[in-house]
């Protein structure tokens, strides 16, 4: 039986928060003087050639000319840059939480022919005569199924998942109370599409730092939980850190 790749799309998303965390620094205030510096020295050393009086007075008089505009520029090139660095990486994490939903319904499929085998889908003659085995024929209904799940839009993705795959349990959609799940996809579709949803009226464009992290931590608990829970109900391995269960307690779970 297939595995829920658990750890690869939670790893992925962590990653993404490492890079964060990592290129955040560029907020750090010696650092990007540092960059300021280099920055205007390069732009100094590429238009230097070109100045009609090459003496070093004039060099000098034009470079404190332009040196405080210069450098509110790069200050706001900078925080602009920060700002799409952090969009994207929240867009990636939110992406890659979408592609490990596919991914898990694509399990069950797989493991549960029931989940399809009630809708009557037509194969053409000229596909049906190249399936050499079942598990070809399998393969063909459950890819199908698979792709009509990930042309879903995101609501209708969770609402398969909560009734039709019963795991609708407030645990696993919860992180200390609270389901962020409405809020994160609609922060990434502000991000994607730079507009503000209809009928919002606090859109800013900018997610802050304590925003990101609570998002990006909630996207790697549903990662988790939803595969754990696969596990309690149906009995779907996934995987995860070496013996794993050795650590879980779902022995008094109801199935």
């Amino acid at each position: 039986m297939e595995k829920i790749r658990t750890l690869k799309y939670h790893n992925e998303i962590l990653l993404n928060t490492s890079l964060y965390k990592y290129l955040s620094l560029i907020n750090d205030k010696s650092i990007s003087k540092s960059i300021r510096d280099v920055v205007f020295d390069n732009f100094v050393q590429t238009t230097k050639p070109f100045l009609k009086d090459k003496d070093e007075a004039a060099v000098k008089k034009y470079m404190d000319e332009i040196r405080t505009p210069w450098q509110q520029q790069i200050d706001k090139t900078l925080k602009d840059g920060w700002m799409g660095i952090k969009n994207n990486l929240f867009v990636s994490s939110y992406t890659t939480f979408e592609l490990f939903l596919n991914h898990l319904v694509s399990v069950y499929y797989r493991s549960f022919t029931k989940l399809y085998s009630d809708n009557e889908i037509k194969i053409p003659y000229s596909v049906a005569k190249d399936f050499k085995s079942q598990g070809e024929l399998k393969d063909y209904f459950v890819n199908i199924h698979a792709e009509n799940f990930s042309a879903l839009d995101f609501g209708e993705k969770i609402l398969y998942i909560k009734k039709t795959l019963k795991l609708n349990d407030d645990d696993i959609w919860n992180l200390n109370g609270k389901d962020y799940l409405a809020d994160i996809h609609r922060r990434g579709k502000n991000i994607t599409f730079e507009e503000p949803a209809s009928g919002q009226t606090d859109f800013t464009g900018e997610i802050s730092d304590d925003e990101y992290y609570l998002y990006i931590n909630y996207l790697c608990s549903l990662i988790f939980k939803l595969s754990m829970y696969s596990k309690i109900k149906y009995n779907l391995d996934f995987e995860w850190i070496q013996n794993y269960s050795l650590y879980f307690s779902i022995a008094d779970k109801g199935r």
